[in-house]
């Protein structure tokens, strides 16, 4: 199972041997409430829905090593970072993430995140090259997620209504993911 607190996550932390981790963050859609105040904090405006969301971290090896609270849809990917208290105490760990994430500094963590386009202006070839380098290394975290979303009640409209077992059914979806990572890596050795 993916870590949830800080201790946990620091034993996941100490046993990784490559020093780059991946993040971001899966909207996953829930269905519209009846309460205006409900509706406001679901509604993701970037999907044009009403979600719940969730930040997820993994390793190279495309294995969950933390997984958020479940926040609102409403909520910024850079908040949600924000809001969880993660700890790096290993010094030489790189974070790459996606420009949802700008303005994020983490103390002893190098931080990679792409570079965004002035407007008005094209971008230089060496900025280009740089996105697609990190577009490639993000890609698994994309991949990832998208195995998580297996299991169709985190990809569909999720219809119970109590916030922990939407946060439970993520965390057992997560959960599977790693189970399939690691015994698919057991059977090719």
């Amino acid at each position: 199972m993916p870590a949830r607190d800080e201790h946990t996550l620091d034993n996941w932390l100490s046993e990784q041997i490559d020093a780059i981790l991946l993040e971001d963050a899966t909207d996953r859609p829930v269905p519209r409430s009846t309460d205006y105040v409900v509706q406001e904090e679901h509604y993701s405006g970037k999907h044009g829905k009403h979600t719940v969301k969730n930040l997820i971290n993994i390793n190279r090896n495309r294995e969950v090593g933390f997984l958020s609270q479940t926040y609102e849809g409403s909520v910024h990917d850079k908040t949600v970072f924000d809001n969880e208290t993660l700890n790096f105490h290993r010094e030489g760990f790189s974070m790459v993430h996606d420009l949802g994430f700008q303005g994020v500094s983490i103390e002893n963590v190098q931080v990679i995140i792409p570079f965004k386009k002035q407007a008005g202006l094209s971008m230089p070839d060496y900025m280009k090259e740089a996105n697609r380098i990190i577009s490639r290394a993000r890609v698994r975290v994309e991949h990832v997620i998208g195995c998580i979303k297996r299991l169709r009640m985190v990809k569909e409209v999720i219809r119970l209504k109590r916030d922990q077992i939407r946060d439970q059914i993520m965390l057992i979806a997560t959960g599977l993911h790693n189970f399939r990572n690691r015994f698919r890596a057991k059977l090719e050795t």
